[in-house]
């Protein structure tokens, strides 16, 4: 922290004027004042400094000492992250969580200046303000990132937890703890924390039995507990929730495998019945090629009667080579998990009616009052510089594309833009009014804010913008919609300048001399050769059984190598019941043994299939 000292003699019709200010720290000899200074270099952290001075004039007048009292705080504070129940950390150091666990998030900064903000990020999502518990409810394997800052500015470096989420188990009303898919005798069985049903994770036997089987079980009811069962079974697992299913497939005809990539679909009446799926699209759902791994998508436009736009994120699809995945649709009672948080490098909407938790302002000297409504973010006119938001999300660069949709207003040298930044700005883009440039690109990196334009002043008109950056070309288009664009600018970085070599990037809007209004705003990445995409048939995704009641010693049918199996329990709270295990037998030679070594129904346990000789889970399967 820097302290500056200013003086002035204003006393009087003709005052002689500041001769000087001399200032001490802790009773120390009097220093002539002549420039800033620091306090961190001279005293330990901790320590408290008296700073005492006063002004003199030319004829000797002196004003009365005054001081200040300042501790130094160097150290960052240090967060907290206590996940709640059910969890369970694996050998490997993972936490396996529900939809509803808890997790807190806290920091504490114990002899500093005091904690200011704690943000947490879900894995390449925005970063948000932690205001309470957050609980991860997407399906799959996750990275928790936290960070916090004191209020003198001290910020502690990004950490991170594992996390697991079983989504889809959740769903159905269990409470299983997964670890990725369930292979050929992968299978993980979890005793509920409270009385009522559970039902097991997906259990694959390994092959399909081509003769009927038998279930049995060991267990035991005391008086007042009863424990019965139920089976489902198919021969491909897909939920049994939504009632259709398309396979899409993607080619990736490019020389590079595509890693976390996010994938464009379009809809359309004559390759979609609507009429089949909710009429806002909130049973939209995808998985992977397994037909059980949710992947995370967003729904950009949802139009029953057009042409509707969807982005799904895929894990990788190797360079040369197809894959397909799944669209699952029919399901009324499913709510809509569409995030693009979740498939972007970066992503706004302004939807949530605060921007601050996406975004903080620096500005001086004063600050315009910048509002998030009715879906826009509204930055007014604010003539003068030194205004910029920053983006708490960050990326590494890589190929990208920018795009967004946005108004300007004012014709005084319309300069706002959206940058990006990583120590300094690196590329801009916007209108700007001075001398009729119009849509324009700014180099700040390779050429020290270079612009080049394209001319059309655009002022409180909606325009749609898009721009790439890859290496040392920098291009950009405008248009009046999304995906049809008038203005094309081909340009580069100057002094052969390689974006894809920045490093760590976050977004900002400079406000300057202009009003702007923001619709929405995305980063996404780009391959050259963007993965051709096939809408295939409709077809009935429902393959799952009826849950049907099985008995000890009854048989179960052949023809279905997946299977689901429901505990159903109840306890009068003085005993409970315990199951020791249970068993598929079939007459092929295939048997699925499932035992349960702790088998209280008092607390969710959990071991991973990559752990060998487990305690608490045994699985053999025999072909």
């Amino acid at each position: 922290t820097t302290f500056s000292l200013s003086a002035s003699d204003l006393d009087g019709d003709n005052p002689s004027g500041i001769a000087g200010t001399r200032y001490r720290i802790n009773n120390s000899d009097w220093n002539i004042y002549s420039r800033p200074f620091k306090l961190g270099g001279y005293y330990e952290e901790g320590a408290e400094c008296l700073i005492e001075y006063y002004a003199f004039d030319r004829i000797g007048n002196e004003e009365q000492v005054k001081s200040v009292r300042a501790i130094i705080d160097n150290t960052p504070p240090s967060v907290n992250v206590n996940v709640g129940k059910p969890m369970y950390v694996t050998l490997t150091g993972e936490t396996q969580v529900t939809p509803g666990t808890q997790i807190d998030i806290s920091a504490v900064d114990a002899s500093g200046s005091g904690i200011n903000t704690v943000q947490y990020a879900v894995d390449a999502g925005a970063w948000v303000v932690c205001t309470g518990p957050l609980s991860i409810r997407q399906d799959g394997s996750h990275t928790l990132n936290f960070q916090a800052w004191d209020n003198v500015g001290n910020k502690t470096s990004s950490t991170q937890v594992l996390i697991l989420t079983s989504r889809y188990d959740w769903d159905l009303g269990s409470y299983v703890l997964t670890e990725g898919q369930s292979e050929s005798g992968s299978v993980k069985l979890v005793p509920a924390a409270l009385s009522g049903t559970h039902i097991s994770h997906i259990l694959d036997l390994g092959e399909t039995p081509l003769e009927d089987g038998v279930f049995t079980s060991t267990y035991s009811a005391p008086v007042g507990t009863s424990l019965s069962f139920e089976y489902s079974c198919a021969k491909v697992p897909t939920s049994s929730d939504w009632k259709y299913k398309r396979q899409i497939t993607l080619n990736n005809s490019g020389q590079a495998d595509l890693s976390d990539y996010q994938v464009s679909i379009t809809l359309a009446p004559q390759d979609f019945d609507y009429l089949k799926a909710n009429q806002d699209g909130s049973d939209i759902r995808f998985v992977d090629s397994d037909e059980i791994t949710p992947l995370q998508y967003y729904v950009d436009s949802w139009n029953p009667s057009g042409q509707s736009k969807l982005w799904v994120k895929v894990p990788f699809i190797a360079s040369g080579s197809s894959k397909d995945i799944y669209l699952l649709y029919g399901n009324s009672s499913a709510l809509s998990e569409s995030k693009g948080e979740s498939v972007f490098l970066a992503f706004d909407d302004f939807n949530d009616s605060s921007w601050q938790d996406k975004w903080t302002l620096s500005a001086y000297p004063d600050a315009p009052l910048i509002t998030e409504h009715d879906g826009y973010l509204d930055i007014p006119s604010w003539f003068g510089g030194g205004q910029v938001l920053v983006s708490y999300f960050e990326f590494l660069s890589q190929p990208i594309i920018i795009e967004s949709c946005m108004m300007h207003f004012e014709s005084y040298e319309s300069q706002s833009i959206i940058g990006l930044k990583q120590g300094n700005y690196i590329l801009g883009f916007g209108n700007n009014g001075y001398e009729g440039r119009g849509f324009y690109l700014e180099d700040y990196a390779g050429r020290e804010m270079g612009e080049n334009w394209a001319g059309g002043n655009a002022y409180g008109v909606w325009k749609y913008y898009r721009i790439l950056a890859d290496g040392n070309n920098f291009d950009g288009w405008r248009g009046d919609s999304d995906g049809t664009y008038d203005q094309f600018i081909d340009w580069y970085f100057g002094n052969n300048w390689d974006f894809n070599t920045a490093g760590s990037c976050n977004a900002r809007i400079y406000i300057w001399r202009s009003g702007i209004l923001l619709d929405w705003f995305r980063i996404r990445k780009y391959a050259q050769a963007e993965p051709g995409v096939q809408v295939g048939t409709e077809q009935d995704a429902g393959n799952w059984s009826a849950w049907t009641q099985i008995q000890l010693g009854q048989s179960v049918p052949a023809g279905h190598r997946y299977w689901r199996i429901k505990s159903i329990f109840s306890s009068d709270g003085t005993t409970t019941p315990v199951l020791n295990d249970y068993t598929l037998r079939f007459g092929t030679g295939t048997e699925l043994f499932v035992e349960n070594v702790a088998p209280e129904f008092t607390e969710i346990k959990a071991v991973p299939s990559s752990v060998a000789n487990t305690q608490n889970i045994q699985i053999i399967v025999q072909a």
